[in-house]
C-alpha cells in the first residue's frame, strides 16, 4: 500500500491575535434546528472539557485514558460538511475529542435529526472486515481505537495504521472491489457504516472529511 507524500512532525504556534468585536459571529440556533432533548444535550456537552476540569480541581483525577491530555492539541474536535444522502441538503458530522461523534440528517425544513444511533459495534479483538470481503461501505469510528494490516507475500501481518475516533476506514476498497486488508479492534468500539451507492459518493465524502479535519487542527 502506497504510503502518504507528506507528514506533520513539528507544530509551533508563531503568532496568536485576538480581536474584539461588538457583535457575535455566529448565532447558537441549536435548539431551534435540533428538536430531540437528549441530542441537543449531546451537543452541547463537551466530555473533554469536564475531564479537563476535574483534571486541574480533583487532587485525585485518574486520566480516562492513556493519551488523555488537558489540552490535547492534536484531538481537536472538528465538523465535516458533506451531502451523505445526496438529497440535496448538507449534512453534519461531528467529530468529537472523547465520546460518541454525531451525524445530522439535514431533513430539508431547517432541522436535523441525528443518525448515528443506527450504530454497530466492535468487541475488542474481533474484525470490522477482513482483506477479500466485498467493498460496499465505508466505517466512520465513532469511538474506540482499531488496526488496519495486511498480510505480506511470506504470509506476515504487516500493520498499516491505526484509527481513532472521527476517522473512515474501508477506502483500501475502493479500486477493485474488495478490502485489500483487515480492521481489527484494538478495544471494544462503535462504528458508523456509510453506505456508498457509487465512487463519486466515496470521493465528495473522503474530501470533505479530510480537509474538514485537517482545518480543524488549524492547518
Amino acid at each position: 500500500m502506497a504510503q502518504p507524500d507528506w507528514r506533520i512532525v513539528s507544530w509551533r504556534t508563531r503568532e496568536f491575535t485576538c480581536t474584539d468585536r461588538e457583535h457575535l459571529l455566529y448565532e447558537d440556533v441549536l435548539d431551534r434546528v435540533i428538536t430531540d432533548r437528549a441530542d441537543l444535550d449531546r451537543a452541547r456537552t463537551s466530555i473533554h472539557e469536564q475531564f479537563a476540569v476535574r483534571s486541574v480541581l480533583d487532587k485525585d483525577f485518574v486520566a480516562p485514558h492513556p493519551y488523555f491530555s488537558r489540552i490535547a492539541f492534536d484531538r481537536h474536535p472538528a465538523v465535516a460538511v458533506v451531502d451523505i444522502d445526496r438529497d440535496g441538503f448538507d449534512d453534519i458530522y461531528i467529530m468529537e475529542r472523547m465520546g460518541k461523534n454525531m451525524l445530522f440528517r439535514n431533513t430539508g425544513d431547517g432541522r436535523f435529526d441525528e443518525i448515528a444511533t443506527a450504530k454497530r459495534r466492535v468487541v475488542r479483538g474481533s474484525s470490522l472486515y477482513h482483506g477479500g470481503d466485498r467493498f460496499d461501505s465505508l466505517y466512520a469510528v465513532r469511538s474506540g481505537f482499531l488496526k488496519t494490516t495486511v498480510l505480506n507475500d511470506d504470509g506476515r501481518e504487516q500493520v498499516t495504521g491505526f484509527n481513532m475516533s472521527g476517522e473512515l476506514l474501508g477506502l483500501d476498497g475502493i479500486g477493485g472491489g474488495v478490502h485489500e486488508g483487515n480492521a481489527v479492534a484494538l478495544e471494544d468500539c462503535e462504528v458508523l457504516e456509510v453506505s456508498t451507492p457509487d465512487l463519486d459518493d466515496v470521493v465528495r465524502l473522503e474530501d470533505r472529511y479530510g480537509r474538514a479535519e485537517r482545518s480543524s487542527d488549524g492547518r
